[in-house]
Formats: structure tokens, C-alpha cells, sequence
């Protein structure tokens, strides 16, 4: 009974000194990560994040005339068109959007009701 009382001691011993030693390891390869990160940090000069290039500026004047040529059914048809997931929306695609958006009220009579609600008439010749 001793003897299997000691084996059992001597067992939780190492068990203890190899999850000490494990943990040292842990510690250790966090650590020499962290250096390895820090030093590519310091080799490029740049931070690790994704860095995109943007597109060149719009010219909001030009995709406004270009927008008029277009029908109402093919502005009406980019606006309710969901963009793919993951797509990045940068600035210039903004604009794009808010352009659109302007052309097709633009093209809209609108007229005021009670209450100050605006209530969309009848499109107008150049909406078909």
C-alpha cells in the first residue's frame, strides 16, 4: 500500500514538472514570437496590416453626364443590387453611389401632401 502511495507521489510529481515545463515553453515561444513581429516591424518599416492601394479620383462631373444617358431602370437596378461580400467601399464608390442616387431623384416629381410627407407622382417622360 505504501509502495503504491509513493508511485502515485513520484507520478503527480512529473506530472507537475511537465506541465511547469510545458508552460515555460508557452511562455518561451509567445515571447520569441512577439520579437520575430516586432523585428519584421523594423526591417519593412511598415505595420503588419493589409495595406490597399485606392483608386484615382473620381470625376464627379463626368459620371454625372454619364449617369443622364443611362436609362432609370439601369440606375434603379444598381442601387437595389447588393455589392459581394467582403467588397471594401472606398470613397470613390461613394460618390458613385450618391450620384446615382441624385441622377434618379432628379428624374422624380415629387409633390408634398398633409403632414409634410412627400409622396412620389408619376414619372416623368424621361424616367421610361
Amino acid at each position: 500500500m505504501q509502495q503504491r502511495l509513493f508511485y502515485v507521489m513520484r507520478q503527480y510529481e512529473k506530472l507537475k514538472q511537465q506541465q511547469a515545463e510545458q508552460q515555460r515553453i508557452a511562455t518561451f515561444n509567445s515571447a520569441f514570437n512577439a520579437k520575430i513581429q516586432a523585428m519584421q516591424y523594423s526591417l519593412n518599416g511598415v505595420p503588419m496590416y493589409k495595406i490597399s492601394i485606392s483608386d484615382p479620383p473620381l470625376d464627379i462631373a463626368a459620371y454625372r453626364q454619364t449617369l443622364s444617358y443611362q436609362s432609370s431602370v439601369t440606375l434603379i437596378k444598381t442601387i437595389k443590387s447588393k455589392p459581394p461580400k467582403g467588397q471594401v467601399i472606398n470613397a470613390a464608390d461613394l460618390a458613385k453611389s450618391t450620384a446615382t442616387v441624385s441622377e434618379i431623384l432628379k428624374r422624380v416629381k415629387t409633390t408634398s401632401t398633409k403632414g409634410g410627407v412627400r409622396k412620389a407622382c408619376k414619372p416623368t417622360p424621361s424616367m421610361r
